[in-house]
């Protein structure tokens, strides 16, 4: 039960959790910092069709050290949604 904390960086608290939800649906994408494995920080962006369906998702993951220059996270934000993107095209003209 509740949000129990799996590393210190790990989001045990509701609000906190729903305002990440808030962050997430606006920038259709995640990211994770250390939350579940020390050292290892990840982004992850949903695949849903036209009618908002989900059909999985897409992450990319690596050592932290390498993760957090902001650079590398902006290059690896617009890769990632750009491979979604296709992905969610040929989902929906297949």
């Amino acid at each position: 039960w509740g949000l129990p904390g799996i590393t210190d960086n790990t989001i045990t608290d509701r609000t906190e959790l729903e305002e990440e939800f808030d962050d997430i649906h606006s920038d259709n994408i995640s990211y994770v910092n250390e939350e579940f494995v020390n050292g290892i920080d990840s982004m992850g962006s949903p695949i849903v069709d036209s009618n908002g369906t989900l059909h999985g998702a897409i992450s990319v993951s690596g050592p932290t050290e390498r993760l957090t220059d902001k650079e590398v996270q902006s290059s690896l934000k617009n890769h990632l949604l750009s491979v979604t993107n296709t992905i969610e095209v040929n989902i929906h003209f297949q």
